[in-house]
């Protein structure tokens, strides 16, 4: 499918449902393994993403729900509102950062014929230790929102 042939190449999958919607949330496991198959053997970065919390009051997934699942799969869990815009930059910048710091550690590696991280016309080396700022210090503080 379309879907198998993005997730060959990628290096960060946004895991998103929608916290007023309990059926997108059974969905997320099935996203998770489908995912993890087609990216093998590289190493992937996903983040849960629990969208429209603008909706409290028609919310059917908690934030515990999500931070639980998130946990159980050791990845990173955010929730944010497209409408206004609260964490979604946010959202981005977390998983750039885990990439980041993967690629830097050397567990991301640039491969010829693997398309998930391309180094760039002035790249001297595969694992370069230059600094880039993906807000480093911006990231926000609300209780029960991210993990990790």
């Amino acid at each position: 499918s379309i879907t198998r042939a993005y997730y060959r190449n990628s290096v960060g999958v946004l895991l998103i449902y929608d916290t007023t919607n309990y059926v997108s949330f059974t969905h997320v496991t099935s996203w998770l393994n489908d995912a993890r198959q087609q990216i093998e053997p590289y190493h992937c970065v996903f983040l849960l993403v629990g969208t429209k919390i603008d909706r409290e009051s028609e919310r059917q997934v908690t934030t515990e729900e999500g931070k639980a699942f998130a946990d159980f799969h050791n990845i990173p869990f955010i929730e944010t509102s497209s409408k206004s815009s609260l964490y979604v930059q946010e959202a981005f910048a977390l998983i750039a950062r885990e990439i980041y710091d993967l690629l830097i550690e050397g567990r991301i590696h640039i491969q010829k014929g693997w398309d998930g991280v391309k180094a760039g016309p002035n790249t001297a080396s595969t694992n370069q230790n230059q600094s880039i700022d993906i807000m480093q210090n911006n990231q926000p503080h609300r209780s029960g929102c991210c993990g990790g």
